[in-house]
């Protein structure tokens, strides 16, 4: 089981003791930070993958994507990267397609999603430096076919980045969590 770890797991830890299944209080607190984004700007995370994919593009010859200011697909991809930190797949935890977690009045132009999960070394804090973050999700998605082929679609104009970090119980350690959401407008 993964838990979304909160400041209210971190504040049961503190002052409960440490439970088998969660982190230590530091690394829980950590986590939290990380989820908030006290400590990682998605703006710049974003900023970061699209210079990425944009070189990318234009290597491929197609034309550079840009990013989503919209609140709704904004708020929509960070539901998903929560949501995929507890079930791992292009279904949302209630079985419907990605798609679902966005608002119906925006749905229609939704038409790629890249999800990624990278563990995190036991010895290691999660990290907030958003080019070493970007370069990560970078690599990973261009060595998987569907996903690079979601990164050059010339018909995906926009995309919006979220990240999260979450403890795996079953592995004992932090994994980082992607959501890349593509738009045809």
């Amino acid at each position: 089981m993964k838990k979304l770890l909160s400041v209210s797991l971190t504040s049961a830890i503190l002052f409960s003791g440490v439970s088998y299944d969660a982190p230590k209080s530091a690394d829980a607190a950590t986590n939290s930070e990380f989820n908030t984004s006290n400590k990682l700007s998605n703006y710049r995370l974003n900023v970061e993958l699209l210079k990425l994919i944009n070189k990318e593009r234009k290597a491929n010859g197609v034309a550079p994507i840009k990013y989503i200011s919209d609140k709704k697909i904004k708020t929509g991809t960070n539901k998903r990267a929560e949501e995929v930190t507890k079930v791992f797949s292009h279904y949302r935890p209630d079985g419907t397609l990605f798609k679902t977690a966005f608002p119906k009045s925006v749905q229609p132009i939704i038409k790629g999603e890249n999800v990624m999960k990278r563990s995190i070394k036991s010895t290691e804090t999660p990290s907030t430096d958003e080019k070493y973050l970007a370069q990560l999700m970078f690599n990973q998605w261009k060595q998987s076919k569907d996903h690079r082929a979601n990164m050059l679609r010339p018909n995906f104009k926009r995309s919006s980045i979220a990240m999260k970090v979450a403890y795996d119980t079953n592995k004992q350690r932090n994994y980082y969590y992607a959501v890349q959401i593509f738009t045809t407008k």
